[in-house]
């Protein structure tokens, strides 16, 4: 009766407590030309019904490919869930690691825009803050310190060798002493 519901592999649950938190931009999610304009830059739009389908269409993903989504919408910075915290990252799993088990144990956060040469706004911190805080409060991990790190710096840290389709733009503009401001 229930045949055709997805079945988990073990590759895709988290086994333990977040190594660390990886978070990237938008425009890393597509792959080679395939940057959809309307998110190119941060137009203060929604897109995220933009990367679901692109998620599920080109990419074909069985889930959302981050745990959080953070996007500015007007004025308000929005936090979607999307994969829920006992599964690992299915797009990292896919596309940068090829051991699918090398990155289960990080937090995969996206944030909406390029911020490859533009600056991040301070709401953006204050809400991955705010986002990281609850994050080390539910594992119960208050008062300790947690590895914030860029995709970029993951591939480079790990050695990993992304699919040849992935261009990773590096975050120049990610700054971790701002971040660290807003994590209580």
């Amino acid at each position: 009766m229930y045949t055709d519901l997805y079945r988990a592999k073990k590759a895709d649950f988290r086994l333990s407590r977040p190594q660390g938190i990886i978070i990237t931009h938008s425009v890393d999610l597509f792959l080679k030309g395939d940057i959809d304009s309307r998110v190119r830059h941060d137009s203060y739009k929604p897109s995220f019904h933009i990367f679901s389908k692109y998620t599920w269409g080109r990419l074909k993903l069985d889930r959302f490919p981050s745990h959080y989504f953070i996007e500015q919408i007007e004025d308000e910075v929005c936090t979607i869930v999307g994969t829920g915290l006992q599964m690992s990252s299915s797009y990292l799993n896919k596309y940068i690691a090829k051991d699918e088990t090398t990155l289960n144990d990080f937090i995969f956060i996206v944030i909406a825009g390029d911020y490859s040469d533009f600056i991040i706004p301070d709401d953006i911190y204050k809400r991955l803050g705010n986002l990281i805080s609850s994050i080390l409060y539910t594992y119960k991990m208050n008062g300790k310190i947690i590895n914030v790190h860029t995709l970029s710096d993951i591939v480079s840290l790990f050695d990993l060798d992304p699919h040849k389709e992935v261009e990773l733009k590096p975050m120049t503009k990610f700054k971790r002493e701002e971040l660290s401001l807003y994590v209580k």
